[in-house]
């Protein structure tokens, strides 16, 4: 199963946040009406944010190129695992891995993760903007992952970012709070709102290869 992936490594600690953004915001950065997950808001699409640490990852199985980083990775949601990701934030060193090979429109900025009993901190920050949420507590609902991801770079080019699913050593789904969210504003406007509850997730196996040029292709059910 591993050998298809290029890039393989731990995601000691991960979030995936939803919410939703008007469907001419999602267009806007999507550059075209993709069959996008519709919000139980009127005129609304869903959206998302992952943000994750990525530790001890091997490109093509040099160990002395091992590394590790964090990334937040900004998305719009297409449904059943899909996502399109449409900015993405990872520390300097990173940046221009990240476009080389993710083809992602990445910037620079900071992230941080932590887990303790049942609550979780995450923080990203770039350029004097702040995203930072609060988790605490476990219900049930959704720890669905993502399956399938595209990506949308600067240059407004589409591509396909091979992406394997894997099993956590724990997940969850958490009760959450965004209490600084003007970053997130930043990348989907001023009129997202953000989910109560998100999944958190601990020592997942990091599989992805390079980044290949493809428009997302969707059927209507997506």
């Amino acid at each position: 199963m591993t050998d298809q992936y290029q890039f393989i490594g731990n995601e000691s600690n991960g979030l995936l946040l939803k919410g939703s953004i008007p469907v001419g915001k999602a267009i806007e950065l999507a550059g075209k009406d993709f069959h996008f997950a519709t919000s139980n808001m009127e005129g609304y699409v869903r959206c998302a944010v992952m943000v994750v640490q990525i530790d001890d990852i091997i490109p093509w199985k040099l160990r002395p190129f091992k590394t590790s980083y964090p990334e937040a990775v900004w998305l719009l949601d297409f449904g059943n695992g899909e996502f399109m990701a449409v900015k993405a934030h990872t520390i300097p060193r990173m940046v221009n891995i990240l476009r080389l090979f993710d083809n992602y429109n990445t910037v620079s900025g900071q992230m941080a993760l932590s887990k303790e009993g049942d609550s979780a901190t995450v923080a990203v920050v770039s350029k004097g903007c702040r995203f930072n949420v609060e988790l605490n507590g476990s219900i049930q609902g959704d720890t669905t992952l993502i399956n399938k991801l595209w990506t949308r770079n600067k240059k407004r080019k589409y591509y396909r970012i091979p992406w394997g699913t894997s099993d956590c050593e724990v997940i969850s789904r958490m009760n959450c709070e965004v209490t600084v969210g003007d970053l997130g504003t930043q990348v989907f406007g001023d009129q997202v709102v953000w989910d109560k509850d998100a999944v958190y997730f601990t020592n997942r196996t990091h599989l992805c290869a390079p980044s290949y040029a493809q428009v997302p292709l969707q059927s209507p059910a997506c």
